[in-house]
């Protein structure tokens, strides 16, 4: 994934999900990890082994204590972009400057999206409804709901 010029977001609990199956598989896997890499000396690949685990640790205590996690890539330009979206995050979505998370804004789009997506379908099998004039009224009022 290539995160330059993008502050990526997700709901902690998704993000711990992933991160902790990183750290089953690289526990699990050690072995591998520090025989197979062609990188250099078996040393120098338990020094980067324990460097992995120890930012896993990290990620998995920094998003324990958050609701929403988000990250970037590691040139100072994104980082402090970073640093700004996390504070206007906190200001809270009824503030102007709040920051409206990228993995928010994407599932409300799908959401709306299936939702008069299905009020479509909905619509176009009225007819197949037969005599039912109140279940024809009821989807009839189902209005589509304006994309954000």
């Amino acid at each position: 994934m290539d995160h330059v010029g993008n502050i990526e977001s997700e709901e902690s609990d998704i993000f711990l999900i992933a991160a902790q199956q990183v750290l089953l598989q690289a526990i699990d896997r050690k072995d591998e990890f520090v025989r197979q890499s062609d990188i250099g000396p078996t040393d120098d690949l338990v020094v980067i082994y324990a460097n992995f685990l120890s930012g896993l640790q990290q990620m998995i205590h920094l998003a324990e204590k958050e609701d929403v996690v988000f990250w970037t890539s590691r040139y100072q330009k994104d980082c402090d972009n970073l640093v700004d979206a996390i504070r206007r995050f906190r200001l809270g979505p009824q503030h102007p400057d709040y920051f409206h998370p990228r993995h928010r804004r994407e599932r409300q789009r799908d959401k709306l999206f299936h939702l008069n997506w299905q009020r479509k379908q909905m619509r176009q099998r009225l007819a197949t409804l037969g005599p039912d004039k109140a279940m024809k009224r009821f989807i009839h009022e189902l209005k589509d709901r304006p994309e954000v």
